[in-house]
């Protein structure tokens, strides 16, 4: 996904883990199953990026925010 932002939101539910890749692997949150919102990108100033999310099987994610 391209963006254009300071920050990147993302709201997943379920077990398991989300990975974030911004050309080399970012981030990584583990999800317990409750919808909880995890900052993946925090930047003081907006920029133009690439980010790539690897999700495992079954998480569900309710809100994908930018800021």
């Amino acid at each position: 996904m391209n963006y254009r932002a300071k920050n990147v939101n993302l709201v997943p539910a379920r077990k398991g883990t989300v990975m974030v890749v911004d050309g080399k692997p970012t981030n990584i949150v583990r999800v317990d199953s409750t919808p909880t919102l995890h900052r993946f990108v925090d930047e003081t100033t907006s920029r133009q990026a690439r980010l790539e999310r690897q999700v495992d099987s079954g998480i569900q994610a309710y809100a994908f925010t930018f800021g």
